[in-house]
């Protein structure tokens, strides 16, 4: 299992995660759980063990860690889609009363 640490994108350097990437699945996890719907590049994850995650980590602390494995991936991948349907709905209807 690895572990990411996740950071807030424009504290530390102009880093992006590739799209589909475990660094990228980290930063949807680690935005699905804030709960304050923050734009998909909000956060840069790294892996705990890099030499990117050390400095970044000289910048901030980081703001959580995930930890993935093949199995964890596939398991987001099918429920961060019905999360993110769920939530829209929740928006839409706060937006509605």
């Amino acid at each position: 299992m690895t572990r990411y640490l996740i950071f807030i994108k424009n504290q530390v350097e102009n880093h992006s995660n590739k799209p589909g990437s475990a660094e990228q699945m980290a930063c949807d996890v680690a935005n699905s759980i804030d709960m304050q719907r923050r734009p998909k590049d909000y956060y840069v994850a790294y892996r705990a063990d890099s030499p990117e995650a050390t400095m970044a980590m000289l910048i901030e602390p980081a703001k959580c860690s995930v930890e993935l494995d093949d199995a964890r991936v596939a398991i987001w991948s099918q429920e961060m889609k019905a999360m993110s349907i769920r939530a829209d709905n929740v928006d839409e209807q706060v937006e509605l009363a």
